[in-house]
């Protein structure tokens, strides 16, 4: 399938960063699967080792697949490099790919069919981690988007995305604007959903393996939860769906006790405790408008354990042992947000 005139009908884009191998591997299993109607765009965050020198030797046994590199000449962060798929992205629909994910191996037809089917859609998400769909279901508007969300990190997830490019892209600022939340992708496709934005939500898989990065490549859960909410600043977020988005966003596994217990062992460090505090009372404020008594009752219990953070690990640690939870979290512990 093509669109008029001929051209191609899907981009796969491929935000990378000093990842010259991996990438190399998830190109390989890409090539042989793409179509006359497909193209590749790699984005090159100002590796250390171009990526166009480590691919060249596997592009040369497809001389007809059109792969396409693009080298920023600066790193720009991983939330602008995603965008950049927005910017250089030629063709109708848009599928951003992580570096790292192990594709399956009908992948690229099985996205090509689901938009020949439903081509009205400006964002299909396929299955993965914890989502297991028995049937696709479509919703339409932000409100119904909101609540058909089944799995919020399936959602946030840039590999299971597949967006209407040219319907998004004049919205692409809202995404520059927020990309603080760790969500721009999601903030661009948010605003440009409105009323009557059309969405699917497909029981089929895209990737068969999420890769988990390496300790030193993972996002801080600090980082998600400090920004996260800032997506509710979006215009299309009115009254009505506020809650709604604030309880999705807040599903994100491992969770808000998460990042507070990683707090409390941060604190621990005398040099970093006024630090952690302030991390913890700008989260709460952003994760909580108008706290039940539960989550005030939280908050109280962790902000005492922020002040006294090493007596405070003990309690953690006791409760999680007589819950039969593990215990121990290290300051290394990070969160794998995979975008």
């Amino acid at each position: 399938m093509s669109i008029k005139g001929g051209g191609p009908l899907l981009t796969i884009a491929i935000p990378t960063f000093d990842r010259n191998e991996i990438l190399s591997r998830t190109v390989a299993q890409l090539l042989p699967q793409l179509r006359a109607d497909c193209v590749v765009v790699v984005i090159d965050n100002g590796s250390q080792t171009a990526v166009d020198q480590t691919l060249d030797p596997l592009l040369a046994q497809y001389p007809d697949a059109n792969v396409r590199i693009i080298r920023n000449p600066v790193n720009i962060g991983a939330n602008a490099n995603i965008l950049r798929c927005f910017e250089v992205c030629e063709t109708p629909w848009l599928w951003i790919l992580g570096d790292d994910d192990e594709v399956c191996d009908n992948a690229v037809s099985v996205v090509v069919q689901k938009l020949t089917e439903h081509p009205n859609c400006l964002f299909i998400n396929f299955s993965a981690g914890l989502s297991s769909r028995a049937e696709d279901f479509e919703t339409r508007g932000l409100a119904e988007f909101a609540v058909g969300i089944d799995d919020y990190p399936t959602v946030l997830f840039i590999s299971t995305g597949v967006y209407d490019c040219w319907s998004l892209r004049g919205n692409l600022r809202y995404g520059y604007q927020l990309a603080y939340s760790c969500s721009p992708h999601l903030a661009v496709l948010m605003q440009s959903i409105g009323k009557e934005g059309a969405c699917l939500f497909a029981k089929e898989r895209t990737v068969a393996k999420v890769a988990l990065a390496e300790e030193s490549r993972r996002w801080s859960p600090i980082a998600y939860y400090m920004g996260c909410m800032s997506i509710l600043d979006l215009p299309a977020i009115d009254d009505s769906t506020r809650s709604i988005v604030a309880n999705r966003v807040r599903n994100l596994v491992p969770g808000i006790h998460y990042v507070s217990r990683y707090l409390v062992e941060c604190a621990k460090n005398p040099t970093r405790q006024k630090l952690a505090r302030y991390q913890y009372e700008q989260i709460c404020a952003r994760t909580y408008f108008g706290p039940s008594l539960v989550e005030r009752g939280y908050m109280l219990f962790y902000s005492l354990c922020l002040r006294a953070p090493s007596i405070g690990d003990r309690i953690i640690r006791a409760i999680r042992w007589m819950l039969g939870k593990r215990s121990r979290l290290t300051l290394h512990d990070t969160l794998d947000l995979r975008i």
